[in-house]
């Protein structure tokens, strides 16, 4: 509840102004409380029931996509081409 404070100004920027970004830390705060708090938490916060489901819909994308970031990367260390015709 007190990282949710934090990202209150977030929030609004999101829905007034159109930001497409809320911070991972935003988005955590939101998930835990749609997920493992009562279901209507976020509606008793003041939004209304459909601004909590573009949240929550928001954060489970970008849930999944930062999730996908930390597959490891892979390099392969080629040689160089030479010139032996």
């Amino acid at each position: 509840m007190f990282d949710l404070q934090h990202c209150t100004g977030e929030i609004v920027l999101f829905f007034v102004n159109g930001e497409t970004r809320l911070g991972s830390g935003c988005c955590n705060a939101l998930l835990v409380i749609a997920q493992h708090c009562w279901p209507n938490m976020l509606t008793s916060l003041g939004l209304t029931h459909e601004e909590a489901e573009i949240l929550r819909s928001y954060c489970d994308g970008a849930a999944s996509v930062d999730k996908s970031s930390l597959l490891p990367s892979v390099s392969v260390d080629a040689p160089a081409p030479t010139n032996d015709n």
